[in-house]
């Protein structure tokens, strides 16, 4: 089956963007001890993370694993 350009347009596009989120999720992997500081910042630098992540309407960003890591350093009491 021959596909037209534009199918393997949509293809190359939406791999580039899977791509991209891996990226985006792996550096802030890497980046764990930085945003470990952010912990100073208290329950406000997870809200100013969470709002910043979300805030992309073109590429979703991996702020809920961010959210997740800042929790865990953070006491609730």
């Amino acid at each position: 089956m021959i596909e037209s350009k534009e199918a393997v347009r949509k293809k190359a596009l939406s791999g580039g963007v899977f791509l991209f989120v891996i990226l985006i999720t792996v550096l802030i992997i890497s980046f764990r001890e930085q945003v470990q500081h952010l912990a100073a910042y208290g329950y406000a630098g997870v809200f100013l993370v969470s709002l910043l992540g979300n805030a992309t309407v073109i590429l979703p960003a991996p702020s809920l694993a961010l959210v997740f890591a800042l929790g865990s350093a953070l006491s609730p009491l």
